[in-house]
C-alpha cells in the first residue's frame, strides 16, 4: 500500500491511529475533516484487513457522488493510488487487496457479505436502524482488525444520538475498547477557506453552534421548536407598517383557517433585518379568493404599485384548498389576481428552517410588532417533536403563522449550503 500524505489535526489522529477501538465515532463541527480521514481510514483498513472486504454507509447516492467520491479522487490522486470502482458492484478495488469496500446506501435495508470493517459518513443523517444494520455485517470471525468509525456532525435529526453514544458508553465499561468518542472542531483545520468560521457564528444561534462547529452532541432547543426565540430581544413596537415599501406577504393555505403575516426587510444599522408588523387570519369559511380579496382589501396602494411580494408554501403550486371543485391551485387563484407570488419547489426541510429561525431570532433579525399576537404565540408555544424535531400540531391553531414568517425568512435570509457540505481548499 502507498504512504498516504496526510496531515491530521490532533482530532483526526485519535481516529485514524486507532487500531484497536471496536466503534470510533468521530463527532465533528463543520470542515473538521470528518470525511477526509474516514476515507483515508478506510483505505487504512483495508489494507489491514487484506482478504477481507469491507463496507462504507452514505445517506443516499447524490452524497456519495458530491461527498464521498470525490473525496477519494482527491486521496488518490495527492498519492498516486491505483484503484478500481466497479459501478456493477457499487464498490473500490485496491491493488493490496483483492476484496472489495463496498457502498451501500440508507435508502433500503441493507443486506449483504459479511465484513471486517466499516464506515458510515454522515451518520446522525440515517435513522438507527440503518446504523444497527451496517455495524452487525462487521462480523468475520478471521479479520484481524474488526473496526467500525461513524463520523458527521452530531445534528441528530432523527432522534438517537444521545441515547446511543449513553448505551455504548456503558457498554466501554462492560469491556473496555469497545467504544470511543472523539470531538473534532471547525477552528482546528487549517485549510478551510477564509471567515469560514466567521460566517457560521453570524448565522447560527449558540445551541447550534455547539453542535456545527464543536461537534457537541446535544439536544438543540429541548422542547421547542423556535427556541431562541425572545420577547425582550424580537418583539419591538418599532416594527411598522411603512407606505410606499414592498410588503411581504407569508401565506399559508388551510381550508377555513387561512393565514398571513406582513412584513418589510429593513435596513437597520448597515444589516438587513425583517420586521413583522401585523396578521390576518380568517376563520370559518374562508378560502384561497377571500384571502387574496383581504389582503389587497389591506393593502390597495401596494397592490396598485406592485409592492405585494407573496412567499407561500410550496406545495400551494398544485394543492387545491378553496374547494373541492375549483380547477385551479392555490397560487393559481393568487396569479389570476395579479398577485405576485414566489415559492420554493421544494420546501427545506423542517430542521433547516429551525436553524434559520433560530439563527435570525439569537442575533437580533426578526423582530415582531406586539399586535402580532398568533405569531408571538406560535413563536412561543409551538414545541417539537423528539423524533424528527418536526413541528407539533396538538393546537389547530398553532403552527400556521409561524408557517408563514418561516417561509419569508427562507427566501430572504440564507442558511449556507456549507451547513451541509463544508468549502475547503484542499479538499478536507
Amino acid at each position: 500500500m502507498a504512504k498516504i500524505k496526510f496531515k491530521k489535526t490532533p482530532a483526526q489522529a485519535k481516529v485514524f491511529d486507532d487500531d484497536i477501538t471496536s466503534t470510533v465515532l468521530f463527532s465533528g463541527g463543520l470542515g473538521s475533516g470528518k470525511t477526509y480521514v474516514l476515507c483515508n481510514k478506510m483505505l487504512k483498513l483495508s489494507n489491514l484487513n487484506r482478504g477481507f472486504a469491507g463496507g462504507l454507509l452514505v445517506p443516499d447516492y447524490p452524497s456519495f457522488r458530491k461527498d464521498i467520491q470525490p473525496t477519494f479522487e482527491d486521496i488518490f490522486q495527492k498519492n498516486g493510488i491505483k484503484h478500481k470502482f466497479n459501478r456493477q458492484e457499487n464498490a473500490y478495488y485496491f491493488p493490496w487487496n483483492r476484496k472489495p469496500l463496498y457502498i451501500f446506501t440508507a435508502e433500503k435495508p441493507i443486506a449483504g457479505p459479511n465484513l471486517a470493517y466499516c464506515g458510515i459518513n454522515e451518520f446522525s443523517l440515517m435513522r438507527y436502524e440503518r446504523i444497527k444494520e451496517m455495524t452487525r455485517r462487521v462480523r468475520l470471525k478471521d479479520a484481524p482488525f474488526k473496526q467500525s468509525i461513524l463520523a458527521g456532525t452530531p445534528e441528530d435529526i432523527h432522534g438517537w444520538l444521545e441515547e446511543y453514544k449513553e448505551s455504548m458508553e456503558r457498554l466501554n465499561q462492560e469491556r473496555p475498547d469497545a467504544f470511543k468518542i472523539v470531538y473534532g472542531s471547525t477552528k482546528d483545520n487549517i485549510y478551510l477557506t477564509e471567515h469560514y468560521l466567521s460566517d457560521l457564528k453570524a448565522t447560527l444561534d449558540e445551541q447550534a453552534l455547539r453542535v456545527f462547529t464543536e461537534g457537541e452532541i446535544v439536544k438543540i432547543g429541548g422542547n421547542y421548536f423556535y427556541y431562541s426565540f425572545s420577547r425582550e430581544k424580537n418583539v419591538t413596537d418599532s416594527s411598522v407598517y411603512q407606505k410606499g415599501q414592498l410588503v411581504h406577504v407569508g401565506l399559508d393555505f388551510n381550508v377555513g383557517n387561512m393565514t398571513a403575516t406582513f412584513s418589510h426587510k429593513i435596513i437597520h444599522n448597515g444589516r438587513a433585518e425583517q420586521h413583522f408588523f401585523d396578521e390576518l387570519i380568517l376563520k370559518g369559511d374562508s378560502n384561497t379568493y377571500t384571502i387574496a380579496e383581504a389582503i389587497i382589501n389591506r393593502f390597495p396602494d401596494e397592490y396598485r404599485n406592485g409592492n405585494l411580494l407573496i412567499t407561500c408554501d410550496a406545495s400551494g403550486n398544485s394543492r387545491k384548498s378553496s374547494a373541492t371543485e375549483q380547477l385551479q391551485s392555490d397560487v393559481a387563484i393568487l396569479q389570476s389576481k395579479k398577485l405576485r407570488v414566489r415559492f420554493k419547489q421544494i420546501n427545506p426541510r423542517l430542521r433547516e428552517r429551525q436553524l434559520l429561525m433560530n439563527g435570525l431570532f439569537y442575533h437580533g433579525i426578526v423582530k415582531i410588532n406586539p399586535k402580532c399576537k398568533e405569531l408571538i404565540k406560535d413563536f412561543t408555544q409551538v414545541m417539537q417533536e423528539p423524533k424528527d424535531f418536526s413541528k407539533v400540531k396538538s393546537d389547530p391553531n398553532r403552527t400556521h403563522t409561524s408557517d408563514t414568517a418561516d417561509y419569508v425568512c427562507d427566501f430572504e435570509y440564507d442558511l449556507p449550503d456549507r451547513i451541509r457540505k463544508p468549502i475547503s481548499t484542499q479538499g478536507r
